[in-house]
């Protein structure tokens, strides 16, 4: 399977499965508490991605922090069975992204989480065109040899996304939150005020002095992802001499929890 010319459109998907996180928690929000609707819209995500890079993320905390050979490192990554560090890894990384998306005003929530979920799949694409991969099989092998165009292209789409998502997250954007909010107070039978009441929120990010809210809030964003790119690439360089494919889907957690966490910040 190659992989290599899908690279530059892994933004695209991640827009789209922030767009599909986003709209649960804006739906569920309009019946639970923003804890219980978070909560509900992250194991969406995780069952419509089926877990696959939550699962990356457990493999490598597993072989980086139990392993102390190369050798036995990507032996444990490559075990289909999770250890202690794979486990604590997994179920903080869904607690920090829960009481994230909790905290992001229902206004703007869609919007958030389709900039943040498309910014972290440009990591990956970066770190395979940086580091070598350490095995002949895979899905980091099977994706080897970019040349630039890949990365570049990812970070065109991931940023485009971005940007044209937190634009829309100003007083004209929530229109897709307020007709979420309509239907379900339509099935609930309630006056359509609710929708205007979830409209009456935050419309916009708090203002900046410098920049528009909304382009500071990218710029937070992109800084955060590619911190994040570079501590996992450091990471994998140092401890595995490269990256496999749950380097990849480890990089893609640690910049979305970035990401969101710069996107909190603001709002």
């Amino acid at each position: 399977l190659d992989l290599s010319r899908a690279t530059a459109h892994f933004p695209l998907v991640g827009a789209a499965v922030g767009l599909f996180i986003g709209i649960c928690f804006v739906l569920a929000g309009q019946l639970f508490p923003p804890m219980l609707a978070a909560t509900l819209a992250a194991t969406a995500g995780v069952l419509l991605t089926g877990a696959f890079h939550e699962d990356a993320l457990g493999d490598v905390a597993d072989g980086f922090g139990g392993g102390f050979t190369v050798e036995r490192k990507l032996a444990i990554m490559k075990d289909s069975r999770q250890g202690t560090y794979g486990v604590l890894a997994i179920v903080l990384a869904m607690l920090v992204r829960i009481q994230a998306i909790a905290l992001l005003p229902a206004a703007v929530a869609i919007q958030v989480l389709v900039a943040t979920h498309a910014l972290s799949r440009v990591g990956p694409v970066f770190l395979l065109r940086l580091l070598p991969t350490v095995r002949p099989e895979g899905i980091g092998a099977s994706a080897a040899g970019l040349s630039w165009r890949e990365p570049l292209a990812a970070a065109s789409f991931g940023l485009g996304a971005g940007a044209l998502s937190l634009l829309a997250a100003g007083p004209s954007g929530p229109a897709v939150n307020q007709l979420a909010a309509a239907a379900i107070a339509t099935i609930r039978g309630h006056a359509p005020s609710v929708a205007v009441s979830v409209a009456s929120g935050p419309l916009a990010f708090p203002p900046s002095l410098w920049l528009p809210a909304w382009v500071t809030a990218l710029l937070l964003a992109t800084a955060a992802a590619a911190a994040g790119t570079l501590l996992v690439g450091y990471l994998a360089r140092s401890q595995i001499g490269g990256i496999t494919g749950d380097v990849l889907g480890t990089c893609q957690q640690v910049c979305e929890l970035l990401a969101l966490l710069a996107i909190v910040l603001l709002v």
